[in-house]
């Protein structure tokens, strides 16, 4: 047998992040296909076909990372594309791509809020944002599995191109300042930012925040708590939010930090690690005016 020639991936340009979604994860590749399947299964959808292009490829004498494409749909979205405009029958059905790219695993959409509005249509543009909530939600559902199982990690990660600390001086009690930090579902009150938050569970260790910060939903891993003194969750992207609470003679030390090995957003600002300061720094001032009105009741 002839010996495979290499695939050599190019750079993925700054323009992508406007018709595509992505997420990325360290979990094993295996693991996250499963999990991506498991959670279309559990969706409104039905997973039509799995592609492997690994296998094809080698087929022709090219080599490259393990690489899925798992194509999904359903009958009663089929039909409203079809009424809407028939035209439109290009647009399914939608597909995840999952690429092993070493250091970590992406898995890509198309999104169809961007590929809908195309045509032009009210019910198509509809439909298109639709389903661009139900992929996000597939995509959040499936890493948010695989998290739950990784192990979990309690400090910020040095190395990371994504990186921030911040520290707050706040003239309220460490009780005061863990009482608004601690009430997730009440972070869109004061931090408009936050489209939506909530919990599946207690605030404890192992439970979820699913939270939409600027449009984005991301599913959080609770993996360290101590009431009055320290949060730390794990999310999608590599992500790792350290919150620490240190009670000083005038109130309270808040200690924001996070890092991030994968984000996008940052990616398209070229300066991640200030872009994510100004958001932890406005997060802490923000919560710290919260906790100071509240003792002042």
């Amino acid at each position: 047998m002839s010996q495979l020639r290499p695939v050599h991936y190019g750079k993925t340009a700054e323009k992508t992040a406007d018709i595509q979604r992505s997420f990325t994860s360290r979990a094993r590749f295996e693991d996250v296909v499963a999990s991506v399947k498991s959670a279309i299964a559990n969706s409104d959808f039905w997973l039509l076909h799995e592609i492997n292009p690994q296998a094809l490829l080698q087929k022709g004498g090219y080599a490259i990372s393990p690489t899925r494409q798992l194509f999904f749909f359903h009958p009663d979205y089929m039909a409203r594309l079809l009424s809407a405009s028939p035209a439109a029958l290009l647009e399914a059905p939608l597909k995840f791509a999952i690429m092993d790219l070493g250091d970590e695993v992406v898995l890509r959409w198309f999104d169809p809020t961007t590929a809908f509005a195309r045509y032009d249509d009210a019910d198509l543009a509809r439909l298109g944002e639709e389903l661009a909530a139900k992929c996000e939600a597939i995509a959040v559902d499936a890493l948010s599995r695989i998290t739950a199982h990784d192990s979990p990690r309690l400090t910020i990660n040095q190395d990371a191109p994504t990186l921030a600390t911040t520290e707050l001086e706040i003239a309220a009690t460490p009780a005061a300042v863990w009482a608004v930090l601690a009430d997730i579902e009440a972070w869109t009150g004061w931090m408009p930012e936050i489209l939506s938050a909530g919990l599946d569970g207690p605030l404890a260790i192992g439970s979820t925040i699913h939270w939409e910060p600027f449009g984005q939903k991301v599913a959080s891993r609770i993996v360290a708590i101590e009431p009055e003194r320290k949060l730390i969750w794990n999310g999608t992207d590599g992500a790792v939010h350290v919150w620490e609470l240190f009670p000083t003679i005038n109130g309270t030390l808040l200690r924001n930090s996070e890092s991030i090995e994968t984000w996008k957003a940052a990616e398209a600002t070229h300066d991640g690690s200030a872009m994510l300061l100004r958001l932890l720094n406005e997060w802490s001032s923000r919560l710290a005016k919260q906790a100071v009105r509240r003792s002042a009741q």
